[in-house]
């Protein structure tokens, strides 16, 4: 509104999820640059799901899930792992039947998703 700009720098989302405009870099680039709000909508367009292991799963069992060709997202988080399905109806097969192995559940995207699937990953 005085037309200064403040530029913080952070690695940290829930701190930049705070300011009204982010730009995401990777390897000295800006690979986005919107709201918080519009780059969740963004780079995940469709649901978010929370999946919440019922037990013990065996790592290769995960790598599996995670090179399975319906899911475009698939990265641990803390203790459960956030996944984004294609929207084919064998994606949603899949995804009814990880239900065996997982509680899973539709969540909003974070901005940390946002930054893994863009700057660390190979994002959209």
């Amino acid at each position: 509104g005085q037309g200064k700009t403040i530029f913080v720098t952070t690695h940290y989302m829930d701190e930049a999820e705070q300011c009204d405009r982010i730009a995401l870099m990777r390897s000295g680039r800006i690979v986005a640059l919107d709201t918080p709000a519009e780059l969740k909508r963004q780079v995940f367009p469709g649901p978010l799901y929370a999946l919440d292991p019922r037990g013990k799963i065996d790592f290769a069992r995960l790598q599996q899930i995670g090179h399975d060709p319906e899911i475009e997202y698939f990265e641990p988080y803390g203790l459960r792992f956030h996944a984004a399905f294609r929207d084919t109806p064998a994606a949603e097969q899949l995804r009814a039947g990880l239900n065996r192995e997982f509680h899973v559940r539709t969540i909003a995207p974070t901005l940390e998703d946002v930054f893994i699937r863009l700057v660390e990953g190979n994002g959209p």
